[in-house]
């Protein structure tokens, strides 16, 4: 349902290609007569177990009367002789006829997922604050040091427990420089920060895109072997980001490459200290219509390859979060997980106006930054938490420019997700009203919540949650927690 699950990744995964070969395929079908599946009760459950091997997906078609279920892995790699080819193993099980049943087997599915490929689950959710929505690139030393003042000065005093303070982009000298802060912003380089935060007893943390550059860094320049290039040896262009900057994809197949990548994040974690990364903008690690260094190397295991060597340089210990990818091939290497767009103050997608931009994002609405999108991905994959990693539905915003009654439901979805919980407002601003929400939020929750209408379209409006009490609690026995909302303009009942 395009409604349910709409991303296509600006086109990374090739989904909608799928998609339309289903309905040709269901459309043919139907001609010969054998286009119904009366009789069938219940529903079908089909997914891959993982994506090591190939990016594996499934579509089925809209028609009135599906009957045409299409599981699809990509591998493409280039065959050589005597060499054997597979896909991942794929599941395909008959769901019978219950209420509740579609939301227990996709739990079971998940959970059957993670028993596969032995996903180490879970560590504490993260609870804690990050820059990007308050200072975005233009962060520097001097805001983050005041920015750690007023964080401490509130988990001193037990109004904020928080146990986290990460650094988001604009640290860097250049994107792919990776291990050369910007001295203009950071003089001191970034040590210093981190071991600050860590005295005042919170887990420093640093974001990085270990996979991408832009051409005028020093990576590129000194090794453009090292790029990722189409079949007619250009630089392989995947993505545009702020600050206006066009990206390029590091060559994950190249031997050289997981070692610089290796060596960045051991640096990061082992010598400046930090103890949790955010590795955004994965996905160029698996861009479509590339020639790489090692041609037998699908894009889902290059993918697989550069979170094996985050994993390996940043040790067990450290908390990894993964951003910007196709969630297949991280599952059990990520501690968690960005499961939906990034956020924003707005409610719907407002792309950035900059001259030739404008076609990449007008071609896929659903991964523009916006609350809706963010809020849509979240309850679409809640599921996920607690067996393949923590979710991370990106930072909570309850600053001025959001409506109360909208940063009330943001809150809401933050809590019931029971993922990261990662604040990003100057919290010496946020009126107290607004900072009671993320008090509420507080500690987060043991599960994440349902949708009480597993494949209802658009946004949920009904997500509930079961709840046991603790063991010293007074309680009557379990109970319910029941989120109803109301997302359109007008009021509605519920």
């Amino acid at each position: 349902d395009p409604d349910v699950l709409v991303s296509d990744m600006f086109g990374l995964l090739w989904i909608h290609d799928a998609m339309k070969k289903v309905e040709d395929d269901s459309r043919d079908a139907e001609a010969a007569g054998d286009g119904e599946c009366n009789g069938l009760a219940g529903g079908v459950l089909a997914g891959f177990l993982s994506q090591r091997n190939g990016f594996g997906g499934v579509a089925a078609s809209s028609r009135a009367q599906p009957c045409n279920l299409l599981l699809f892995s990509e591998v493409g790699v280039e065959l050589q002789p005597q060499v054997y080819v597979s896909s991942d193993w794929a599941l395909l099980r008959l769901v019978p006829p219950s209420e509740d049943g579609s939301a227990q087997e996709l739990r079971q599915y998940f959970s059957m997922v993670a028993l596969h490929q032995q996903a180490p689950c879970c560590k504490p959710q993260p609870v804690g604050w990050c820059s990007w929505y308050c200072y975005g690139p233009k962060v520097n030393e001097e805001l983050m040091l005041d920015s750690l003042d007023h964080l401490v000065s509130m988990k001193q005093s037990g109004e904020l427990p928080f146990n986290l303070f990460q650094l988001d982009d604009g640290w860097q000298s250049a994107w792919g420089d990776w291990l050369s802060p910007n001295l203009s912003r950071f003089p001191q380089g970034l040590q210093p920060l981190a071991d600050r935060a860590r005295k005042a007893g919170l887990v420093p943390g640093l974001w990085l895109a270990p996979a991408a550059c832009i051409a005028r860094s020093e990576v590129a320049r000194s090794h453009p072997d090292w790029l990722l290039r189409d079949t007619r040896g250009r630089p392989v262009t995947c993505g545009f980001t702020a600050p206006g900057l066009w990206m390029l994809a590091l060559d994950i197949t190249n031997p050289e490459v997981v070692a610089h990548v290796k060596n960045v994040i051991h640096t990061i974690v082992n010598q400046w200290g930090f103890a949790y990364i955010k590795c955004d903008f994965l996905h160029c690690a698996a861009m479509p219509g590339a020639r790489r260094f090692d041609p037998t190397v699908s894009r889902a295991e290059a993918l697989r390859r550069l979170m094996e060597a985050i994993r390996q340089a940043a040790g067990s210990s450290t908390f990894v979060l993964g951003c910007g990818a196709p969630l297949g091939p991280c599952v059990g290497l990520a501690d968690a997980m960005r499961i939906s767009a990034d956020t924003a103050e707005h409610w719907l997608p407002k792309g950035p106006d900059l001259p030739g931009t404008r076609w990449f994002f007008a071609k896929d609405q659903t991964n523009l930054p916006s609350a809706r999108n963010m809020v849509r991905n979240t309850f679409a994959r809640m599921p996920m938490h607690g067996s393949l990693w923590i979710n991370d539905p990106d930072c909570l915003i309850l600053r001025d420019e959001v409506p109360l009654q909208e940063a009330q439901a943001l809150a809401t979805v933050a809590a019931l997700s029971a993922g990261s919980l990662i604040f990003s407002d100057f919290v010496e601003k946020v009126p107290q009203e607004r900072l009671a929400l993320l008090k509420a939020l507080l500690p987060p929750l043991p599960h994440a919540a349902q949708r009480v209408r597993l494949l209802s379209p658009g946004i949920p409006e009904q997500v509930a949650l079961d709840l046991l009490p603790k063991a010293n609690a007074v309680a009557l026995g379990p109970w319910t927690l029941v989120a109803l909302f109301n997302w359109s303009e007008q009021s509605a009942d519920r």
